[in-house]
């Protein structure tokens, strides 16, 4: 079983089909009387509608029979396994009481597939499923595919009062989706900080082993030595307490490992035991990893920015804003994000990472120099004042620096 809203991830286009003679009303009355007799009359429409439509009304009174008896065929895109699946509905839960009404169709077509940040942004504004289908037991690669990689899906799904595209599994507007997102953004701004994202292991902590590279000496370093709820040990990078409640007031701090999640969670209850430092997500990429270690394509980077946050997806956000990410192997995030890692190295005989001054210092110099031309965009005039800061460009403006200061000490 799985739940389209969670496991599908796909821009669909609806296939074109010949006409019915069946046709949806131009809109739905608002006053609570009218509404119900509206309702009334559109059921009544679709069971008078010629049998050779297949396409179901759903609204608010869809007897749940006729909702589960909807079967509609996917045809995915030559470019995602050029396949054809028929799914069946095993469970829905009822539109919301409003003035919605779709028509479920037979048939639609899947052309591209949308990051978990988009079932995320879902979750955080408590939009609930829709729909939960039935697994097809085709050995589908498509699916196989998106459930791996975690995706959510994006389907064309037609409201019988407007033309909006919806959220497949979930129905909702998207243009309501890109308001959640176009908030969540405002939201970050409002507080003056930036998305920042933090590697796990080799990063902010080292798991304590006897394998080659994992070796620990203990006994130099038992001040910074931390045990987990299953026993497992980690090392602690110098200053990390006091670099996490440094960072937080000018960061939302995020965390993507390819730890499994229950790791995840252990050292961050570690790091951050009242969970005031860390307070965005707490990403785990190993289900994505072992399912690329084991597909076609096993040179993939497991981690990406896009899954954590929508708005790194969309284009029309107000006021683009590009997270850092802080890790100590870039190669674990797709060519085109690998601008946004400040990369750290150990140079250290014992494992440790330069938190304070190098990896503060770079942080501290963004933002100040984001936030000081972001004002000053914000008060210019409109019509004259280009494009809105870019936090990349003052990463790059740091490093030439940095790069020009070495130089000119030689």
């Amino acid at each position: 079983m799985f739940s389209i809203s969670n496991l599908l991830n796909d821009d669909i286009k609806k296939e074109e089909k010949p006409k019915t003679g069946f046709k949806p009303p131009s809109g739905l009355k608002k006053t609570n009387n009218d509404r119900q007799e509206h309702l009334e009359m559109l059921n009544k429409q679709q069971q008078k509608k010629p049998k050779q439509s297949k396409s179901i009304l759903f609204c608010e009174g869809t007897p749940a029979s006729q909702v589960a008896s909807w079967k509609p065929t996917l045809v995915i895109d030559k470019a995602l396994g050029n396949e054809r699946i028929t799914l069946s509905v095993a469970n829905h839960n009822p539109l919301r009481p409003g003035n919605l009404a779709f028509l479920l169709e037979p048939v639609y077509s899947v052309t591209k597939v949308l990051p978990r940040s988009y079932f995320s942004i879902l979750q955080q504004n408590q939009i609930g499923w829709t729909f939960v289908f039935t697994m097809p037991e085709s050995g589908s690669k498509f699916f196989t595919e998106i459930a791996g990689l975690r995706q959510t899906a994006l389907m064309i799904v037609t409201e019988t009062n407007s033309k909006d595209v919806n959220l497949f599994g979930f129905l909702v507007k998207q243009a309501d989706v890109t308001a959640f997102i176009q908030k969540r953004v405002s939201d970050l701004l409002k507080t003056r900080r930036l998305p920042l994202v933090l590697d796990l292991d080799d990063t902010l902590v080292r798991a304590v082993g006897d394998e080659p590279g994992r070796y620990v000496p203990l006994h130099e370093i038992a001040n910074r030595v931390r045990s987990l709820k299953d026993g497992r040990k980690v090392v602690l990078t110098e200053r990390v307490h006091e670099f996490l409640e440094w960072a937080q007031k000018y960061f939302e701090i995020s965390v993507c490992s390819l730890g499994e999640q229950t790791y995840v969670d252990m050292v961050i209850s570690v790091l951050d035991p009242n969970r005031k430092w860390i307070t965005g997500l707490s990403y785990s990429a190993r289900g994505e990893y072992l399912y690329i270690t084991q597909s076609g394509q096993p040179k993939r980077p497991p981690k990406d920015i896009k899954s954590l946050y929508a708005f790194c997806v969309i284009e029309n956000v107000d006021i683009p804003v590009d997270p850092l990410i802080v890790d100590d192997n870039v190669y674990m995030w797709p060519r085109d994000q690998q601008d946004n890692v400040v990369k750290e190295s150990n140079q250290s005989p014992v494992w440790n990472v330069s938190l304070f001054p190098v990896i503060q210092q770079v942080l501290g110099f963004v933002h100040e120099a984001y936030f000081k031309q972001l004002d000053t965009w914000v008060q210019s005039d409109p019509s004259t004042r280009g494009l809105p800061p870019c936090t990349l460009d003052f990463y790059k403006d740091y490093l030439r620096k940095e790069l020009a200061n070495k130089i000119s000490a030689q």
